[in-house]
């Protein structure tokens, strides 16, 4: 009885182990998270590589950082600092490499969600921008987007 429970025991270290989530012990540094691509409608910009093979017309370059000489983390906080210093931006979640926005208009006070992700590998931060209403945007999205990058390579650390 003893020896079954013995390897009972050792089965199951075993496949605990083995079923662990590697992406839990990964250093906050390392995390990507990619977000969906825009639907068909025109009130949303994308700067990821998928979104262009998938609509160009949704594409929007993302902002290359190959040229600063900074942390992830650092780089992480300038974007952040950034946005959060004009009021119609609201943090609403921060994970690893990634922040999610969402932007109050001031005429009308729509609401537009704001995704940024730095991308280690490909050292660019990434973009989508899209309409919570509506649907068409009169290009919004994509003038936010290249407002947030000129002004984020105007600022300093």
């Amino acid at each position: 009885m003893k020896f079954t429970y013995h390897y009972t025991y050792c089965f199951l270290i075993f496949i605990l182990l083995g079923c662990s989530n590697t992406a839990l012990t990964k250093d906050v540094d390392k995390m990507f998270r990619p977000f969906d691509l825009c639907p068909d409608s025109p009130n949303c910009v994308n700067s990821l590589p998928g979104q262009k093979m998938a609509s160009k017309k949704h594409y929007i370059e993302p902002l290359d950082i190959s040229s600063y000489n900074a942390k992830n983390q650092d780089l992480m906080n300038r974007m952040k600092r950034e946005l959060l210093s004009n009021p119609s931006y609201t943090l609403v979640k921060e994970e690893g490499l990634y922040l999610h926005f969402v932007f109050k208009s001031s005429l009308f006070g729509f609401l537009d969600d704001v995704e940024i992700q730095l991308d280690p590998e490909s050292k660019v931060f990434n973009f989508k921008s899209s309409s919570r209403k509506g649907y068409y945007d009169f290009g919004a999205n994509k003038k936010r987007v290249e407002e947030i990058k000129f002004k984020f390579s105007q600022s300093s650390f």
